[in-house]
């Protein structure tokens, strides 16, 4: 594995791992994931999870998982998030009400955040702070992460 992007899983694990156990939780293994700009469904986190009984993951086994993971193109990233948004923006207005937000990551999909998080989001991605959330503003968050997308990118994968 190339040294910044294992210089990049070493500051994401670091910074999941508050306590310097030298192993972090299921939950912080996804913060840590989204970290690096990754957005893993459940499905993909359990999957890990068979793999390890112990329901903890060392910083190898971080490592392994995340040198396993494709991450989407840039236009692969926005497409999908146009896709999404198109589902909840019914009215084509360009917005979708932060109340709404915070249901859809709390409530939806495959991949479910608390409600105390989803509040976050939806407070830094308020820009305007008029309670509406823009697909720009949203791909501004989750798709044009240029810096990580860069360092993984730029690198083929290899094992540790």
């Amino acid at each position: 594995m190339a040294d910044d992007i294992k210089e990049a899983c070493t500051r994401a694990f670091a910074s999941v791992d508050v306590n310097g156990r030298g192993y972090i939780s299921r939950d912080q293994m996804i913060l840590a994931l989204r970290i690096l700009n990754f957005n893993p469904i459940d499905s993909e986190v359990e999957d890990m999870l068979h793999e390890n009984e112990s329901q903890s993951f060392t910083y190898e086994e971080f490592v392994n998982f995340v040198s396993r993971m494709r991450l989407p193109s840039l236009e692969e990233q926005k497409m999908d998030l146009r896709e999404a948004f198109a589902l909840f923006d019914r009215m084509n207005t360009g917005f979708i009400l932060k109340d709404e937000f915070i249901e859809i990551l709390t409530q939806c999909g495959e991949m479910k955040i608390d409600e105390k998080e989803a509040m976050s989001w939806a407070e830094m991605l308020d820009l305007h702070k008029d309670g509406k959330l823009r697909i720009s503003e949203l791909e501004e968050l989750f798709v044009n992460d240029e810096d990580a997308q860069s360092i993984l990118n730029s690198q083929s994968w290899e094992s540790v």
